[in-house]
């Protein structure tokens, strides 16, 4: 009789637990997660649309529900907002990416550390401008010395190749072109490239892109098909607008149904 007591308590305040907003939280992500994982199995990781938003944001999306901040999943009134969240305007980092004619042109050891080191720890930059206009001028040594000291700072991610009009080009993580520098062997072959402007011959050059008025549902989807989690943003006459990554994206889309719950 009192060891069924015992258990019937421990019963009663597992019940209790599970009823807190925390507790069916956990019990719910639980029992999707495994869910998940059959899918996932069943599908072979594919997925389509809406479908990739939606198990990106699902542990959220059950909290907002079970905090009372959100009625229901399935309702009108969160279709709708879901519906607007996903299908507002890309985000994506606005910036001029650092550009100096010196700097482009000599790729000057001296510019570099009393000009652009001190610029970068003032004013951060994320991506650095290569044009076309200055082709032949690269030299391996400054260059890789530059990615060196760049990409100690934790924000510089990218190097863009543009045209002379500033016409989008292509792109790459900029600790890739350095690990490339780094391992080249018979010759500075990649720097030759650059200066050839054949990106197509650089590995890891990328040309994805996408326009700055697209939703952030296409966009996604777009990122999910070709395997990529970084993308470049450009306008209708393909200007260089600044990176968007699946993580800004997915953070802006929780971030406006947490804001129009409340």
């Amino acid at each position: 009789m009192g060891g069924n007591r015992v258990n019937k308590t421990k019963k009663e305040r597992i019940k209790e637990v599970i009823k807190t907003p925390l507790g069916t939280t956990i019990l719910v992500t639980i029992v999707i997660i495994i869910l998940l994982i059959a899918l996932n199995k069943i599908l072979m990781a594919e997925t389509i649309d809406v479908s990739i938003i939606f198990l990106a944001l699902l542990p959220f999306l059950i909290y907002l529900v079970i905090s009372g901040k959100i009625s229901e999943i399935g309702g009108g009134g969160f279709a709708i907002k879901f519906y607007k969240a996903t299908e507002a305007k890309v985000i994506f980092e606005e910036e001029v990416p650092y550009f100096d004619e010196e700097a482009i042109v000599k790729w000057s050891k001296v510019h570099l550390k009393n000009n652009i080191l001190p610029e970068f720890a003032e004013n951060p930059r994320s991506t650095l401008k290569v044009k076309k206009e200055y082709k032949g001028h690269y030299k391996y040594n400054t260059s890789k010395e530059y990615l060196e000291e760049l990409t100690k700072f934790d924000f510089f991610r990218y190097v863009l190749f543009v045209d002379e009009n500033d016409v989008f080009n292509g792109y790459m993580l900029a600790r890739n072109l350095l690990a490339q520098l780094m391992s080249a062997k018979q010759g500075n072959w990649i720097i030759d490239n650059i200066n050839e402007w054949n990106l197509d011959e650089i590995p890891a050059c990328k040309k994805d892109y996408v326009f700055n008025y697209w939703s952030s549902k296409e966009v996604l989807r777009i990122m999910e098909e070709r395997g990529i989690t970084d993308i470049a943003v450009v306008d209708k006459d393909m200007k260089f607008k600044g990176f968007t990554n699946r993580e800004m994206i997915i953070a802006r889309i929780v971030n406006n149904l947490i804001i129009k719950a409340e």
